[in-house]
């Protein structure tokens, strides 16, 4: 991150997250700014990958067929590309904004909940800087999407005295969720087709849940606990369970070629039943995480690009 801030002469701050166990919040851009858009963004890759550029994933079951297929893109996925992008389209639209890019704890060292409590302090930090809600723009890919439903979640439910609420006097201005991992169940019809497709794939996805949220732990906490179960897998929420969701609007997009992409329609369907103001895009011929892909290779921008880039702009004009 640092290299790339000073290849484009963009400010970078770093702080850490009091009693954030760790966490930071890397701050891009200028923060002299009186008035300003916040762009609260939780990077993904299945609470495992880290920031780092120089290490490398690729778990032993993904073939050598399939990491020629994909263009070995597992290897190192950077999301900073595509939100600095973001930042600048609402920028265009005059507004001011700057860019707070949680780094949060990883497994397998860090397991749940420890990611949703440094969710929740992030969140509380950044508002304790005199950021209003309403200037406040929540963002996620894949496993980060998933923590940005959790701390919604959080300020709708209370969980129990180890995960606190959010505070939040008023609702954000929006949130967008980037091809969001809500279930840990790989049964839908989108994992069969397209298994030889996506550059996720379910036995990977099972590995990474497990490293999360071990079975010891599920088998006493999670399933007994429709709180806790709603939180690390939102799709098996009720439809009443998102009334009220904290932010003015929603924007959920995925992959047609993409194994999630049945779970994230059924959790748009949920979220709009709910009144929430929710637009779920899947977007033809994309796989998993395409927009932050397109940005990193440096390849034409796809449509689950451009439909993140025009809700921006239209939530701001």
């Amino acid at each position: 991150m640092l290299a790339y801030c000073k290849k484009h002469e963009l400010p970078l701050q770093t702080e850490l997250i009091p009693e954030g166990m760790g966490a930071k919040i890397h701050w891009l851009g200028d923060r002299s700014l009186q008035k300003c858009k916040v762009i609260l963004y939780f990077h993904g890759t299945f609470y495992w990958k880290p920031l780092r550029q120089d290490v490398k994933i690729t778990p032993s079951f993904v073939t050598k067929d399939h990491q020629k297929m994909i263009r070995n893109r597992l290897t190192v996925v950077r999301p900073i590309q595509f939100v600095v992008r973001c930042s600048k389209v609402l920028q265009d639209k005059g507004e001011r904004a700057v860019i707070a890019f949680v780094e949060y704890g990883l497994t397998p060292e860090n397991r749940y909940p420890t990611q949703y409590l440094q969710a929740v302090r992030a969140l509380n930090y950044v508002l304790q800087k005199d950021y209003q809600p309403a200037d406040l723009i929540l963002g996620g890919d894949s496993a980060g999407g998933n923590i940005c439903l959790a701390i919604m979640s959080l300020a709708l439910h209370a969980a129990n005295d180890t995960l606190s609420q959010p505070t939040l006097p008023s609702p954000l201005a929006g949130v967008f969720l980037i091809c969001p991992w809500v279930s840990f169940q790989s049964s839908s019809s989108s994992y069969r087709d397209n298994a030889a497709i996506d550059i996720v794939l379910a036995p990977q996805m099972h590995h990474w849940a497990e490293a999360f949220l071990p079975v010891a732990l599920a088998a006493s906490q999670r399933l007994d606990d429709s709180v806790i179960h709603n939180l690390v897998e939102p799709v098996s929420a009720e439809t009443a369970w998102w009334k009220g969701f904290p932010a003015q609007q929603v924007l959920m997009v995925g992959g047609d070629k993409e194994v999630f992409r049945d779970d994230i329609k059924e959790l748009g369907k949920k979220l709009a039943g709910a009144s929430v103001t929710t637009s779920t895009v899947i977007c033809e011929n994309q796989i998993h995480i395409e927009c932050i892909l397109d940005a990193q290779y440096g390849d034409t921008p796809g449509k689950m690009s451009v439909t993140i880039w025009d809700w921006l702009a239209r939530l701001v004009s």
